[in-house]
C-alpha cells in the first residue's frame, strides 16, 4: 500500500502492518480486522461532470485490534487496543479543498466483554462552496463482528464552540447525533475532552513557502481531542442498550 525507505504500510489477509522509523518517533503496529473493509458504494464522489475531479474514500479497518509498540524519544510504549484505518484520495485544485472535516472513532473501554463491545465511527466532509457545499457523510456502527449500521443519513449538531488553548480558532466541545439504518437506531452525545493536538499547517511552513501558499489556499487548522460518546442503541426486536465509548475526534477547518 505504501513504502518509503524502511517505512511502510502493508495489507495482507485482513491484517495491516504499519512500520515507521523517523526522527523522534518509531512504531511497529499490527491492525487485525474485527470486521471486513468497507467503502461507500464504489468509493468515488465526483464534484462536477469532469470525472478527473473527485474524492475517493475506502475504510480498510472499520474496527481492528491493534498491537505492537510506539517509541518516543524518552520511552517505548506497548500498544494493546482498538483502532481504525482508512485511505482517501482527493484530486482537485488546492484552492478548492473541503473547508470542513469532522470525524470521531470511539470504542468500548478496555476490559469490556467481547460480546458487549461496540465501535462507532463518523466521518463527514463538506465540499467547497464552488461545489455547492455538499456534505459527504459516513456513519458506521460495529458490533459482534459485523457492521450493523452503515448510513449517510444522520442529524449532527456542533455545540459549545470555543477557542483552543493558545489559539483564536474555535472548535466544538460537544456534538449530538441521531441516525437510523433499517431496524437499527443510535442517538447520543460526544463530549470532546483533552485537546491533545492543535496543528496550524501554515505556522509550520517555512516563511517563504507560507507566503506562496497563502496566495492560493485557505489556512488549514486541525483540532484533535480525546473524548467520550454516551448514547443509546435501538436494536431489532425492541432491545435498547446504553453505551459509553471512548476515543478521539478531529475537527478540521480552513480559515
Amino acid at each position: 500500500l505504501f513504502q518509503q525507505g524502511k517505512n511502510y504500510v502493508e495489507i495482507k489477509d485482513g491484517v495491516i502492518k504499519v512500520v515507521f522509523d523517523i526522527e523522534n518517533f518509531s512504531c511497529n503496529l499490527t491492525f487485525k480486522n474485527n470486521v471486513p473493509p468497507w467503502k461507500p458504494g464504489h468509493g468515488y464522489a465526483y464534484f462536477t461532470d469532469n470525472k478527473d475531479i473527485y474524492q475517493y474514500m475506502a475504510i480498510m479497518s472499520p474496527w481492528a485490534d491493534v498491537t505492537g509498540t510506539v517509541t518516543l524519544p524518552d520511552r517505548t510504549l506497548e500498544v494493546n487496543g482498538q483502532g481504525y484505518a482508512d485511505k482517501a484520495r482527493t484530486n482537485l485544485f488546492p484552492t478548492k479543498i473541503d473547508p470542513l472535516i469532522i470525524d470521531w472513532r470511539v470504542y468500548s473501554p478496555p476490559g469490556a466483554p467481547e460480546k458487549d463491545k461496540w465501535a462507532f465511527t463518523m466521518v463527514e466532509f463538506v465540499m467547497h462552496p464552488s461545489f455547492g457545499s455538499r456534505r459527504m457523510p459516513i456513519l458506521l456502527l460495529c458490533h459482534d463482528g459485523k457492521i450493523v449500521m452503515a448510513t449517510k443519513h444522520y442529524d449532527l449538531e456542533l455545540l459549545d464552540m470555543a477557542p483552543g488553548k493558545n489559539t483564536k480558532y474555535e472548535y466544538p466541545q460537544r456534538y449530538t447525533i441521531k441516525a437510523r439504518d433499517g431496524d437499527w437506531k443510535i442517538e447520543g452525545e460526544f463530549k470532546a475532552g483533552t485537546l491533545f493536538d492543535f496543528t496550524d499547517i501554515f505556522a509550520e511552513m517555512p516563511s517563504w513557502i507560507r507566503k506562496i501558499a497563502e496566495k492560493f489556499m485557505s489556512r488549514p487548522v486541525f483540532f484533535r481531542s480525546f473524548g467520550e460518546f454516551s448514547g443509546k442503541v435501538y436494536m431489532p426486536g425492541g432491545v435498547v442498550e446504553e453505551i459509553k465509548l471512548v476515543g478521539s475526534t478531529e475537527y478540521v477547518i480552513f480559515k
